[in-house]
């Protein structure tokens, strides 16, 4: 039953949430904010859970596609105020954390950051571009310009319904200057922002952590904390120029920062580690001939785990994963080590890098994939307590087995299927024989020179998930074989 911005929801007797079992675990009514529901457009409420999954079955073809086209509706941004717009997991816009994350992860350094207009035409583009779908939009250094994502985010806290700082509330933001204690206008100030809606809340929040992180770099971009005030004071109250007092309450805002949002040691701590790193190379123009810089995830490829990193010539995959580690603050164990990982194929194929694999010479060889874009470096831990048990002997003897097998492209007479082949692992060379009873392998791969991936592409139509594929650097083809 729609209610405002809630979805009361009420399961029936034979309607329960999966997982959920109707005699152990009643499914009791539940309150569902449906903030990106269109009920004036699909003219039935829609409600998606925060953060979970949602199974639809639907009975017919005809019902799911309804449902599909209904949630798409649904997904888009559907008016100008902070809550019709696509949302975060922390309820932030997701157009306000695009452009925090861009400008963090390359205009740290700049000393016109936010002081520098962009191109009109570009930030209109890209602005609409964003408030019809902020999901889709995909940032990128070389396709934007910095000041171009900066006026973005400028246009939107200007342009959206009610300030974000609320015009309500103007004449207690100003009245709290006059407050001479410092300790006592920092009370204040919590105060008004505990009044603040949630969206407005946690969007001022990442917004004011942003700015205070900027000026913990002044001594790389030479920006104050009065510069960024003055940048941002008539977009968060929505007046036109930039008053004095205006600007002295943003200027509190990041000054107290820590007091006023109640930051902890360990953010300041990590914050500081971030920053440190992220502008470690502050001396070198951000374009140096040689260095490239590169999205690195952690675990799982997710916007939230993405982490920029400049790549020089000479490093290693051990240096890549000592930086992102040390950017989140890991501490790393002998049972659990952290490594690289070169993920392709849309996440369909990954190999761990040796420790002195060349990071620079992996990214360039994406050039030759046929989907350059779907390659992607990943750093994750995994066990090794099975791999360096004390008394464990590294064997050296010949690998034997049956495989099902298949070249990419396939040479073989049976087309696309998999053929079941003999075969030897021996001498730093895989031997492939037509069945156990031959004697002359049918080829002799060197294992040196090859790339071992886990798993294999679905296009190939595997008979199990269980497989590897491997790159042969000379011979140019792909090898893919499944266990039994």
């Amino acid at each position: 039953m729609p209610d405002g911005q809630c979805l009361h929801l009420a399961a029936t007797e034979n309607v329960f949430p999966y997982g959920c079992n109707s005699s152990s675990e009643p499914f009791k009514y539940k309150v569902l904010t449906y903030t990106d529901l269109t009920l004036e457009k699909t003219k039935h409420p829609y409600g998606l859970y925060v953060a979970r999954t949602l199974y639809i079955h639907g009975h017919t073809i005809l019902d799911f596609m309804i449902w599909h086209s209904a949630i798409e509706k649904a997904a888009g941004t559907d008016g100008n105020r902070l809550q019709d717009q696509q949302l975060s997991k922390n309820n932030i816009p997701i157009i306000v954390n695009s452009c925090i994350a861009f400008v963090t992860q390359y205009g740290l350094g700049s000393k016109s950051l936010y002081l520098k207009k962009g191109n009109p035409q570009n930030v209109r583009e890209l602005l609409e571009d964003f408030k019809k779908d902020a999901r889709s939009i995909k940032l990128k250094v070389g396709k934007h310009q910095l000041e171009d994502v900066t006026d973005v985010l400028k246009c939107f806290l200007y342009e959206i319904d009610d300030a974000l700082l609320t015009k309500e509330l103007y004449p207690y933001w100003i009245s709290a200057l006059d407050i001479q204690d410092e300790q006592e206008r920092v009370a204040t100030f919590k105060t008004i922002i505990d009044t603040l809606p949630v969206l407005k809340k946690a969007t001022l929040t990442a917004l004011t952590e942003h700015l205070y992180r900027i000026q913990k770099c002044s001594d790389v971009n030479h920006l104050d904390i009065h510069s960024l005030a003055f940048a941002f004071s008539s977009c968060l109250f929505q007046t036109n120029g930039h008053k004095d007092n205006e600007v002295s309450v943003v200027e509190n805002l990041i000054t107290h920062y820590v007091k006023i949002f109640q930051v902890s040691e360990e953010q300041l701590q990590q914050m500081d580690t971030e920053n440190r790193f992220i502008t470690k190379w502050k001396d070198n123009k951000v374009t140096q001939s040689g260095d490239l810089l590169i999205e690195v995830y952690l675990e799982k490829k997710e916007l939230d785990n993405c982490i920029i990193i400049r790549v020089s010539p000479n490093m290693d995959a051990a240096e890549l994963t000592h930086c992102t580690v040390g950017i989140k603050q890991i501490t790393t164990t002998k049972n659990m080590l952290w490594s690289t990982f070169e993920v392709i194929e849309n996440g369909e194929l990954e190999r761990l890098l040796h420790y002195k694999d060349n990071v620079l010479e992996t990214v360039l060889q994406w050039s030759m994939l046929p989907d350059p874009g779907s390659a992607y470096l990943l750093v994750k831990s995994f066990c090794t307590c099975d791999l360096m048990s004390p008394g464990k002997k590294m064997s050296y003897q010949m690998q034997t087995g049956s495989m099902k097998y298949k070249e990419d492209p396939s040479k073989l007479l049976g087309g696309n299927k998999f053929q079941e082949r003999y075969f030897a692992l021996r001498e730093r060379k895989l031997l492939l024989y037509k069945d156990i009873k031959c004697f002359k392998p049918e080829k002799v791969l060197p294992v040196v020179t090859s790339k071992v991936y886990i798993g294999v592409k679905r296009k190939l139509k595997p008979p199990t998930i269980w497989g590897l594929t491997i790159y042969f650097e000379k011979h140019q083809c792909i090898q893919v074989m499944f266990f039994h």
